[in-house]
């Protein structure tokens, strides 16, 4: 049996009989706690409050208990009816789809945003019903009366003008993986099958949008509807390869905050914040070919419909592309000075030189963006291979001798 939990898992397993008569170890569901240390008092606060607030909404949020007063929760006892998603031993299937957007229907409408819907915050159950947890890792949005979208703490990397969508970080949390555990033609058949439902998911946030949001933010969700509901091999292709970009964002960033278990590390390591921005490259490299493909096809596809889903693509991609590349060139830059975790990647004109190359970068033009990146990674690469502890330390004390 799965168990997603932190805490005290009051769970027993399945029984030698069940077993012996040769039932799957699922759908048995999950009880367990959640509490302190292992959360702190604002994430148990928040976990309760935005659990309260999605079920109100119409989420399927498993069933809870909390102890505590109006001002604080010591616990949160939940009792899941499915078990954690798993791309071995119970993965989504087509019977789940529909209950999945339902569920992140009922998230938009509510404002709210998950970040973290990883497989062990999927609980699937056999009837086809979804429930998901870890609603501390959501964030709320709300619309502007001029339509627009704004957001409280930190979201997603979204222009203003769409809504946010929980189906994002399920793309990166769990969908990649499961697409990457079948073979190719299962894989197109799978996601085919994945964006006909996604079809009706859009056009209600397009019906939701209408109330007040902007004539493009309408148009975007009706786009997506359209070509969703019957989508050919290049927006197959495409959506995989969009997937794909969006998981190995997720690992860049996770390695950088080293949040193995959802837990903050006492002290970084230096080597996977050198790693994250070697992968933040890799991940800006595919979002420009991403963005290329996008910018081919919005003249190129058969359909009217089509070539306005990838103008959309193309436009997102680039502002993704911009906001990506500042990102990683000023998480990059900490990299060579950064005395609040003892850490020191290179001299000062190593630092200067790094953001020269950065400088450089131009995405209007294709091949030199690719070939500058590339660069880019090349030098930061022998920084990186050439770091050790010995090295640190002589940097540390330089560095301080000046400040």
């Amino acid at each position: 049996m799965k168990i997603s939990a932190i805490g005290r898992s009051l769970q027993t397993s399945k029984t030698s009989s069940e077993a012996s008569l040769g039932f799957r170890q699922a759908f048995l569901g999950s009880k367990f706690y959640l509490a302190k240390p292992a959360l702190s008092q604002k994430e148990l606060d928040d976990e309760a409050a935005q659990a309260q607030k999605a079920r109100q909404g119409g989420v399927n949020v498993p069933k809870y208990r909390t102890k505590g007063d109006a001002l604080h929760i010591e616990h949160i006892r939940y009792e899941t009816k499915g078990d954690p998603a798993d791309v071995q031993t119970n993965p989504l299937r087509y019977k789940h789809l529909r209950n999945l957007y339902k569920n992140f229907y009922f998230m938009d409408r509510a404002g709210i945003f998950h970040k973290n819907l990883g497989a062990g915050h999927i609980f699937l159950q056999s009837d086809g019903q979804v429930e998901f947890d870890c609603f501390r890792d959501t964030v709320n949005f709300y619309q502007r009366h001029d339509g627009s979208i704004s957001q409280i703490g930190e979201g997603p990397d979204t222009p203003d003008f769409i809504l946010p969508s929980s189906e994002d970080g399920f793309r990166a949390g769990y969908l990649s993986e499961h697409l990457m555990a079948l073979e190719e033609d299962d894989r197109n058949y799978f996601m085919k099958n994945y964006l006909n439902y996604a079809s009706e998911y859009h056009q209600k946030r397009a019906e939701l949008l209408a109330r007040r949001g902007t004539y493009k933010a309408v148009e975007y969700e009706t786009v997506l509807s359209e070509v969703y509901a019957k989508p050919s091999r290049r927006v197959v292709s495409f959506e995989i390869d969009k997937t794909n970009a969006a998981k190995q964002k997720m690992d860049a960033l996770l390695e950088w905050e080293q949040t193995d278990g959802g837990k903050k590390p006492d002290t970084i390591d230096p080597k996977r914040r050198f790693g994250s921005i070697l992968m933040q490259l890799d991940y800006i490299k595919n979002m420009a070919n991403l963005r290329d493909v996008a910018e081919y096809f919005s003249k190129n596809s058969m359909t009217q419909a089509e070539r306005k889903y990838f103008n959309f693509e193309e436009e997102l991609a680039q502002k993704r592309l911009e906001t990506l590349f500042d990102n990683m060139e000023n998480m990059g830059a900490l990299t060579f000075f950064d005395p609040d975790n003892n850490m020191a990647l290179g001299s000062n004109d190593e630092k200067e030189f790094f953001l020269e190359l950065c400088d450089e970068v131009d995405f209007s033009n294709s091949k030199k963006a690719e070939d500058t990146l590339e660069d880019i990674k090349e030098y930061y690469t022998e920084l990186k291979d050439r770091w050790d502890k010995g090295l640190n330390k002589s940097l540390m004390e330089e560095y301080q001798s000046f400040s």
